[in-house]
């Protein structure tokens, strides 16, 4: 069983210029929990620049733990937050299903590059790590 855990935030930014504006349609920034069974991924989506940035957790982390963390840091932004799971990520009915509520199967995106995570993009915009959190 695999998790996801999105936080869409109020706010769309860039990391490399340091600038931050309120969302426009779906142009908007998200902190992202990926759940697998063995690790954890921690994903931030920056809207202006198609920024990504994730963090592998080895081991798991809890819900709760993950929860509380992004409110802390987040809370004063946080437009709206939901969690889908999946079985199989490669039964595409399932994640069609799973992710009606939320834009769709389309805006479910899997890592290709070897990593085990997937990430919400209902916008499909070409995210890529532009930048390193310093």
């Amino acid at each position: 069983m695999n998790k996801l855990l999105v936080f869409q935030l109020a706010v769309q930014s860039s990391y490399a210029e340091n600038v931050e504006r309120d969302a426009e349609g779906d142009r908007f920034d998200t902190i992202q929990w990926w759940f697998s069974h063995d690790e954890t991924w921690r994903i931030k989506t920056y809207a202006i620049d198609q920024d990504i940035h994730t963090h592998r957790i080895a081991g798991p982390v809890e819900e709760q733990v993950a929860m509380e963390n992004t409110m802390k840091h987040y809370e004063d932004v946080v437009a709206r937050a939901f969690a889908v799971e999946f079985d199989d990520l490669n039964d595409e009915r399932e994640v069609s299903e799973a992710m009606e509520d939320f834009g769709g199967a389309p805006s479910l995106e899997i890592a290709r590059n070897g990593n085990a995570f997937a990430f919400w993009n209902p916008s499909r915009l070409k995210y890529t790590s532009r930048t390193t959190p310093t």
